[in-house]
């Protein structure tokens, strides 16, 4: 009973972290205090909610093998601009777009680092 307590509590820890790392980096990207990126037709909510939904479910995608678990060719570092489709297929590449998104200006995320924007 102790030990499915303990494993309980540690994913209910891990579900809380991978959400608080979604939203900080959505809220970077979307709220109004910070870069405050907007879409034509879509409101700030209707934005946050597509990252949000797009980071989780990257998060708690299942893996078909150890290649389909690492970023693979994805490098949110790297310029993509606005016309490329990227797409967060796994944690690996959440946790580092997340970790871009963090470390980059708002200048640089608008000039196309830190893809996907939605």
């Amino acid at each position: 009973m102790r030990v499915l307590l303990v494993g309980l509590v540690g994913l209910v820890g891990l579900v809380g972290c991978r959400v608080r790392a979604c939203e900080n980096a959505c809220d970077k990207l979307y709220a109004e205090a910070e870069c405050n990126i907007q879409r034509p037709g879509r409101t700030p909510d209707e934005l946050l909610d597509t990252c949000m939904m797009y980071c989780q479910d990257a998060w708690i995608a299942s893996c078909d093998g150890e290649a389909s678990c690492g970023v693979g060719d994805y490098n949110p570092y790297s310029n993509e601009g606005s016309s490329s489709s990227v797409v967060l297929e796994n944690q690996a590449q959440a946790e580092l777009w997340q970790e871009c998104i963090a470390e980059q200006s708002c200048d640089k995320i608008y000039d196309g680092y830190c893809a996907p924007v939605w």
